[in-house]
């Protein structure tokens, strides 16, 4: 039975013991104090609501602020970096630029040698020792079975030969050296005879320009990358024995075993001539579509050991930075966009940010080359191309990746990032300390220098 009272208003009240829980519940509402009560606990949770909504909104205010005052410092400092160029004098500019062609080349001066020598050296073909057969052929039933592979192998090997090579010739005899087997300092001594060299070329990168330009072709066309096997390297010194029995062992086929190979090798000098070996050469390596995870890892790294060279910082820095790079594809995975039905490149947050720091710190250094210009362009990346990722773990939120689209197709593909998405991008990117760090770091640059 059910029937209707007019006690504060129309209620419903049912028999008690059919609905005994709705008479409990209408006494404790009808008690003035359990209203008062209730209704605060409402007004607080609306309130703390309509804070944290406030709080939120101001966070991505504020993100989006900082980037335009990063912007606007770079621009500052453009205008003032002009202001001074135009008013250094013309020889000043000049010699500026001959810096940069320069490189310290060293001197070498010839010796009138014994007759005797000059005999004997004349009868020599190279003043390298001659392999025979069975010094040069490790497996000699061995056939070749990937090509990339093997002209990898030996345009590394190659590279890493002669430069070591030079390096003994150019160096002031060292203890090192001197516990180098005594076929290797006969080839060196045979390299100096009759020349005394002054200076120490330290330019790897110079060095690696050379070779590239005049032996790479040479060592790797396909006669002689057919018939390439590893000489017998008992005799090398410790660091291209190294070398060489790691090259034996891996495969080299993919980005992943050079990242390998990469990863055991322990001197910078050797390491600085793989990364500017891998620029030029990464088309040895098949591309992965979308799964390129543990590449962009490798990419990292790459851009975490050349963070003090200028030089390969910014070869592989122009792969992000420039869309038509075909190294996007090798080392940063896919997102496949509907919209240009094609997959497009896309950055991690962490790599964005070390390569924001690393420009950062250039221009940080005081030198003389202006890098401005590309903050200011990684500032209007992440502005504009950041978008989330879904994240595939059931309880992780949305990750902020950066999009690498060609001019193209940068209208088609960024206009499907809606507006409440970018909002949301900021969100995230207004917690994360490291790029609110860098930010502030690039607005304290123009403070500091007013």
């Amino acid at each position: 039975m059910t029937n209707f009272t007019r006690t504060n208003g129309l209620l419903l009240s049912c028999n008690g013991d059919t609905f005994p829980y709705l008479r409990t519940l209408w006494r404790y509402f009808n008690a003035p104090g359990n209203l008062m009560f209730v209704t605060t606990n409402i007004v607080a949770f609306m309130g703390i609501v309509t804070y944290n909504t406030l709080v939120t909104i101001s966070s991505e205010r504020a993100f989006e602020e900082q980037m335009m005052a990063a912007q606007v410092s770079l621009a500052k400092q453009r205008e003032e970096l002009e202001t001074t160029a135009l008013s250094l004098p013309r020889d000043i500019e000049l010699r500026g630029e001959e810096d940069d062609i320069k490189w310290e080349q060293p001197v070498v001066a010839h010796v009138r040698e014994d007759p005797l020598v000059e005999e004997q050296n004349a009868k020599l073909d190279t003043p390298i020792k001659q392999y025979t057969l069975g010094d040069l052929i490790l497996n000699k039933r061995e056939n070749v079975t990937d090509y990339d592979s093997q002209r990898a192998k030996a345009s590394i090997f190659h590279m890493l030969y002669a430069y070591m090579l030079y390096r003994d010739v150019i160096q002031p005899t060292t203890m090192t050296q001197n516990n180098n087997s005594e076929e290797w300092r006969r080839e060196v001594e045979l390299l100096t005879k009759g020349k005394e060299v002054q200076g120490t070329h330290r330019r790897i990168d110079v060095f690696y320009d050379l070779w590239n330009k005049n032996f790479d072709k040479i060592v790797t066309s396909p006669e002689k990358v057919q018939n390439f096997q590893l000489p017998n390297w008992s005799k090398y010194p410790t660091i291209l024995k190294f070398i060489c029995t790691e090259l034996h062992d891996n495969s080299l086929k993919t980005l992943g075993e050079f990242k390998q190979f990469y990863g055991k090798v322990r001197s910078n000098e050797v390491k600085k001539l793989l990364g500017l070996w891998l620029y030029d050469h990464s088309f040895l390596f098949p591309h992965n579509i979308y799964d390129n995870r543990t590449e962009e890892d490798f990419y990292d790294i790459l851009i975490n050991d050349s963070m003090q060279d200028n030089k390969i910082f910014q070869k592989y820095s122009s792969i992000v930075m420039n869309p038509y790079n075909e190294r996007t594809q090798l080392f940063f995975p896919n997102v496949n966009s509907p919209s240009v039905n094609k997959p497009v490149p896309s950055i991690s947050l962490e790599t964005y940010t070390r390569l924001l720091k690393g420009y950062i710190n250039l221009q940080e250094t005081g030198c003389k080359y202006d890098y401005n210009d590309n903050i200011f362009k990684l500032i209007s990346i992440l502005k504009l191309n950041c978008f989330l990722q879904r994240n595939k773990k059931k309880h992780a939120g949305p990750t902020v990746r950066i999009l690498l689209p060609r001019d193209e197709d940068r209208s088609q593909i960024l206009g499907t990032i809606s507006q409440a998405e970018k909002r949301t991008c900021y969100q995230i990117l207004s917690k994360n300390r490291d790029v609110v760090a860098l930010l502030k770091r690039i607005s304290d640059i123009q403070a500091d220098s007013s």
